[in-house]
């Protein structure tokens, strides 16, 4: 139930305080509620001792043992004092109001109350589990999980489901755990009892008294307050007090802030949402620490106090944790402080709810809970970050009414809007900084030098610390260092500690360093972590904790040049331009350092599309794009990685040209003929250089190629293609077209190779070809290309070829695609060339295919030629297929008919074959054949008949004297390698065309014996190579290989299936060898050998033997031992004369024969005590078992005869004193011995005779009957 203030219950102060305590007395005098409450405790006490924490419990269990005696009378006082407790609390009710001594003295007696209460139910308590816990058979079938009786009928256990991945949930209500009077709400890992009116309880099974129930009406929805840096006193709403525990604690909140405090209890139990976990503390102590998803969500919590734990579950669908209280409970907190927020909360609250004793609840809402200016109602905010002005690219925080900007370095303040200045270092500055006050924790800075080699700074030490105690150890010590440096470019950190001993560590970095940029080094002490370009660097290797820095130098040897930005020193910025404005706690000192007056990167930050501005060491700025941005200032689209993929269409290749600072899509365009153009223009707006490129293949064709217009003077220039190997150039002012000679003399060979064609205009009237070539024109590059002109280019229009790029200065190439395919409207390229009309251009790697499938060339074959076939005809025919022979000879020849014969060719033409000595295309002429000056570098010619002679010069020969010696393998150039001979195959040196030839030695090869053969056939697997004549090779392989290289592993098994391995071996082949797996017993490469197991049987007294591969080890029965059983154990009883058997893991058993007189290894041997000569004095020793006797002289005794007797030391004999003695002694005897015979005889003598005198009158006179004889016996008659 819930507290709801409406005006039709407009009960007054006294009434409500009395109704409630009457609604607290009718659930306090409930006998049955008062039994189920000592049960639930005593119950939480069993389950309290389980987990540690009952040393209460235990003292309370001996108290009640040591009790049980005396129970009669324990329980009359209890109920006394019982008694006691009820007028006690008869009167608190009455005297509400009552002062101060009084109230001490109640809560005084309900702690004696309280005591009491504990001692009832630790008396009664082990009935009224057996009594309570007692359940169903049902019940312990279906909740065998549930580790207590508690867990159970609280509707909690230790898992919320089962099955072989905890996939299905357990159904609590299954086992039917609420009353007739409720009905069974299944719930993860719990369930819940919904009561019928007028009963309540967990499982339902309490019965309410008639009570007042308007004053506690359940509210369904719950009002939602807006705190401002306020909190609600939760216990200052709550219209009465009532501490029965269990009380049930709900609320949900929402907010965007880090830290702010939640739930407290008193000063005991408290709350509160660290970033993202909410940390529950109980007596200080961090009890739990639970990890939310997201903040600005609703978050429920729901906290539950008993009398011995406390119930947390923070989420709607999640577990409640439980934790137990160490001391006393919290019954008194929960009395006078229940608080949320605690003063700076700043979010939503709804749903605050307190459950009594799951009784009845109390819902706050807006008539209990006073609005003001800091508590409001609902939950309508604006995200504080939606209008901040944080500087781009810095994190706004919100904090629900306000916002924080999150700066990064080197930016500062409130919106990030000022940058740390950058001064400039040289190699005469230097920074020294000293914290007075205090140590450094760690640094970090920009720094940009183009110096290799320098140190950076160093941290000194001058006094030792503990890292984490500060503890001060030594005043008087050498100082330590943390140097950082540069070796090479590459940042290195050296640590030199200078106690106990001198030790250095040095952590290197491979980054480069000094290359012109900034860069950021972060160094942790604390965590002993560099940090260079927000890059975690490898962790540093353990810095010895005593070594606290507090002074820094930075450019402290003079070795460097650059700037430096954002000095921190502990997270705090160092200013090194103005020192007077530093902390007192800091001593600064700047020497030669200036400050750079203009930051290109600020205010005005010319990089583009959120980029990073660097400040370079030549003072200008470098823009760090995002990925998707590109160019000198990142305003351009980065077509080749736009969202990690390229935007170039399909078949085009996206390249960064031009120091990367363009990007281009070029693929091969593949042109048809007439059907292939490409028309487009551009708006000159920016100067390129006065040059043009563009590499194409194609056939031999006379074709327009290319031409560049300006529409505004029309002025313009034409490339175009001849049958005749020409390049033709033509411009709108030259009279006659300008060839250009391709330097090939075969006008029938295509360009079937790629080849690049650049040209270049210089101011004087003349176009330069490919680097080399210098040709006049009229028209200079700058009267085309005019600023702010519209340029038209036309490619194609009978073109049949290929090309691959047309590039226009050095940087503007003309795409082979429609521009519209790529939106780059972000590029700030001046010159963008539109594509105006593209027809017909394939995009397909130059490629044309099927051009051959309908050509049937007879005699000949087809060829290809980029676009088309055509039949190349063989010898002799003609026609376009090939099919037509020609004999030209009969058709008509003027060849002479002495001197020649005509003679036809199948190739389409005749010859006149002249006679030898004629010439002439028919042979009609005589030939000199030295008036053409034949022999050559100086050689003499001497006509002959039909032919000439050349006297050569040395050093050449031929018949011509054209070939120099050194052209063959005579020559010192080319002479044969490899120790290779030289021999001549013509008939001498002098002929047409000598031939000389290297004879090469076996196994080489080439014309100048320049190929070893062995070294190309590459013999495997140790194969040896053998060299062959004539010009061969080959290998020889090992006896496990084959094959040209010896590459073949021969199987063994396969070749040598039963010889191979013996004794039933298995064979098992590998690559260049084979293994063969032996039996058991048997060994060797071919199991040829038997094991010893097998051929001497090693193992003694019935031992089985048993293989390790060479070797072997022995299974001893249970009564031998040793490596080969040869060693008997204790079990064979092997110690004798009661000797202690021992095991022994070497011998099998150690006989312990003290004590029995025997020795050896079984104890069979008696030991001679006399060996060692114990007795002194002369005394012979006689050996025992066990021991020995000395036999002493006559002077000495003792058990080693080591004492001397006493008148042996006067120096006279024992016999004047032993005999005499024993005379006297023998004498005494025999005076006694006479004198009892005496005495007996005289009593004989008076025994049987009276004498009155004596016996009667005590006289000496007696009758003596010592001579009587005694009577014979009587006769007898028969």
């Amino acid at each position: 139930m819930s507290l709801n203030w409406d005006k039709q219950h407009n009960h007054n102060n006294d009434s409500v305080f009395k109704n409630l305590s009457e609604l607290t007395d009718a659930i306090k005098n409930q006998p049955d509620g008062r039994r189920n409450k000592g049960d639930n405790r005593d119950q939480r006490k069993q389950e309290r001792r389980k987990h540690g924490s009952g040393s209460r419990d235990a003292s309370d269990s001996d108290r009640k043992r040591r009790s049980s005696s005396s129970s009669s009378s324990s329980s009359d006082d209890n109920s006394k004092k019982d008694r006691d407790c009820k007028h006690s609390r008869d009167r608190k009710r009455r005297s509400s109001s009552s002062s101060s001594s009084s109230s001490d003295d109640d809560s005084k007696k309900d702690r004696d109350c309280k005591h009491s209460r504990d001692r009832h139910r630790h008396k009664s308590g082990s009935k009224d589990r057996h009594r309570h816990g007692s359940g169903s058979k049902d019940r312990h079938r279906h909740s065998s999980s549930s580790s207590s009786s508690d867990d159970s009928h609280h509707g909690k256990g230790h898992g919320k489901g089962h099955g072989l991945f905890c996939e299905i949930n357990i159904d609590e209500c299954y086992i039917k755990p609420c009353s007739p009077h409720g009905e069974c709400l299944d719930l993860i890992n719990g369930y819940q009892c919904q009561c019928q009116t007028g009963w309540y309880g967990y499982n339902c099974d309490r019965q309410q008294k008639d009570i007042n129930k308007s004053l506690i009406p359940r509210s369904i929805i719950s009002t939602i307050f807006h705190l401002y840096h306020t909190f609600i006193n939760i216990s200052n709403i709550l219209p009465y007090r009532y501490s029965s525990l269990p009380i049930r604690i709900q609320y949900e909140f929402r907010t965007t802030l880090n830290f702010i405090k939640l739930l407290s209890i008193g000063k005991r139990f408290q709350q509160e949402l660290f970033y993202n976990r909410i940390i529950t503390n109980l007596d200080n102590k961090i009890m739990l620490s639970t990890f939310i998803d997201n903040r600005e969500q609703w978050i429920m919590v729901i906290v539950e106090v008993y009398q011995l734990w406390i119930d947390i579950r923070i989420g709607k669908n999640s577990m409640s944790q439980r934790f137990y209280i160490p001391i006393s409970s919290l019954e008194y907190e929960l009395q006078n402080e229940i608080i949320f927020g605690y003063k700076n909360y700043s979010g939503c609250v709804r749903q605050i709810e307190i459950t009594y004793n799951q009784v009845y609840s109390i819902v706050l809402t807006d008539q209990l809970v006073e609005i003001n200016e800091n508590i409001t109602l609902g939950c309508q905010r604006t995200n504080a970050c939606k209008h901040a002005v944080c500087r781009k690219n810095e994190l706004c925080h919100d904090h629900w009414f306000y916002y924080t900007c999150q700066c990064q370095s080197p930016f500062f303040g409130e919106q990030c809007d000022q940058i740390a200045p950058i001064v400039i270092f040289n190699q005469s500055s230097l920074i020294d900084i000293s914290l007075l006050s205090s140590s450094i924790s760690n640094i970090s800075f920009f720094f940009n030098t183009l110096q290799s080699n320098g140190t950076l700074f160093q941290l000194i030490s001058f006094s030792k610390h503990n890292r984490f105690t500060r503890q001060l150890i030594s005043q008087n010590r050498s100082l330590s260092k943390i140097l950082g440096t540069l070796v090479n470019g590459r940042f290195h950190l050296i640590i030199i500690d200078s106690e106990p001993q001198l030790q250095e560590y040095e952590l290197r970095n491979e980054q480069i360093l000094n290359d012109g940029r900034p860069h950021h080094i972060e160094f942790d002490l604390n965590n002993n972590q560099l940090i260079i370009d927000r890059i975690y660097n490898e962790s540093l290797i353990r810095i010895n904790d005593r070594i606290i820095p507090n002074k820094i130098q930075f450019i402290p040897y003079g070795s460097l040049n650059g700037w430096l930005q954002d000095l921190r020193i502990n997270n705090q910025l160092i200013s090194l331009v103005n020192t007077n404005e530093t902390k007192q706690d800091l001593n600064i000192t700047v020497l030669n350092m200036k400050q750079l007056e203009y930051n290109p990167c600020y205010p005005n930050n010319p990089c583009q599309n959120h980029a990073n501005c660097l400040v370079t060491n030549s003072h200008d700025y470098l823009c760090q794009c995002e990925p998707n941005w590109f160019g000198q200032n990142c305003s351009q689209i980065n077509i080749c990685n736009y969202n990690n993929s390229s935007l170039c269409p399909n078949g085009f290749i996206c390249q960064t040209i031009n120091n990367n600072n363009n990007q281009e899509c070029l693929a091969i365009g593949t042109f048809e003929g007439n059907s292939s153009n490409l028309i487009a223009t551009f708006n000159y707006s920016s100067i390129i250089t006065n040059e043009i490129s563009f590499r194409l293949r194609a056939h031999l064709q006379s074709t327009h190629l290319l031409t560049i217009k300006n529409l505004i003077n029309l002025n313009y220039f034409s490339f175009y293609l001849s049958y005749d190997n020409l390049l033709i150039y033509h411009d709108s002012l030259l009279n006659n077209d300008l060839l250009i000679e391709l330097n090939n003399n075969n006008n029938n060979q295509t360009f079937q190779q790629w080849t690049t064609y650049h040209f270049q205009w210089s101011n004087n009237l003349t176009l330069i070809f490919n680097h080399l070539y210098i040709y006049s024109i009229n028209l200079t590059f700058n009267e085309i290309f005019i600023l702010n002109d519209q340029i038209e280019i036309i490619i194609g229009n009978g073109f049949r070829g290929c090309l691959e790029y047309v590039l226009l200065g050095d940087n503007l190439y003309i795409p082979f695609y429609n521009d519209t395919l790529i939106d780059n409207k972000n590029s700030t390229n001046l010159n963008n060339i539109h594509i105006e009309e593209i027809n017909n251009i394939e995009i397909n790697n130059c490629t044309f295919n099927n051009i051959c499938e309908n050509f049937n060339c007879n005699h000949g074959k087809c060829i290809h030629d980029f676009d088309r076939g055509k039949c190349l005809c063989n010898y002799g025919w003609e026609g376009d297929y090939c099919n037509k022979n020609i004999d030209e000879c009969l058709q008509g020849n003027n060849c002479s008919k002495e001197h020649s014969i005509c003679q036809d060719h199948i190739d389409g033409y005749y010859i006149c074959k002249c006679h030898q000595g004629f010439t002439g295309k028919y042979c009609e002429t005589n030939i000199d054949e030295c008036l053409s000056s034949p022999c050559a570098n100086n050689g003499i010619c001497i006509d002959l008949i039909n032919g000439y002679y050349c006297n050569c010069t040395n050093n050449y020969i031929s018949t011509n004297c054209s070939i120099s010696l050194n052209e063959t393998c005579f020559g010192h150039l080319k002479s044969c390698q490899n120790n290779g001979t030289c021999i001549i195959k013509s008939a001498n040196l002098y002929v047409n065309n000598p031939q000389t030839e290297c004879q090469c030695h076996d196994g080489y090869s080439g014309q100048w014996c320049e190929n070893d053969l062995c070294l190309k056939l590459n013999c495997q697997n140790n194969g040896t190579c053998q060299r062959l004549p004539n010009k061969k090779a080959k290998c020889l392989c090992t006896q496990q290989w084959y094959g040209d290289r010896c590459q073949y592993d021969i199987n063994e098994c396969i070749i040598n299936k039963t010889n191979i391995c013996l004794n039933n071996g298995t064979c098992y082949n590998y690559p260049g060898s084979y293994k063969c797996q032996c039996q058991e017993n048997y060994l060797g490469i071919h199991c040829e050998r038997k094991h010893s197991c097998l051929e001497h049987a090693p193992c003694f007294n019935n031992g089985l033997c048993r293989p390790d591969g060479e070797h072997y080890y022995c299974e001893c029965l249970s009564n031998f031992t040793g490596l080969h059983c040869e060693f008997p154990t204790c079990e064979s009883v092997p110690c004798r004369n009661n000797g202690t058997c021992l095991p022994d893991s070497e011998q099998g058993f150690l006989c312990n024969c003290t004590g029995t007189g025997y020795q050896d290894e079984r104890c069979t041997t008696e030991i001679d005590e006399c060996l060692s000569s114990p007795c002194q004095n002369n005394a012979t020793c006689i050996d025992q078992i066990g021991g020995y006797i000395c036999a002493c002289s006559k002077n000495f005794f003792g058990l080693q005869c080591e004492n001397k007797k006493f008148f042996a030391s006067l120096g006279f004999s024992y016999h004047y004193v032993i005999w005499p003695g024993v005379t006297i002694l023998l004498l005494l005897v025999i005076i006694l011995l006479t004198v009892m015979i005496s005495r007996i005889r005289e009593s004989r003598r008076s025994r049987g005779t009276y004498r009155p005198a004596l016996n009667e009158n005590g006289q000496s006179s007696r009758v003596e009957f010592s001579m009587i004889l005694k009577p014979p016996p009587e006769e007898r008659l028969i």
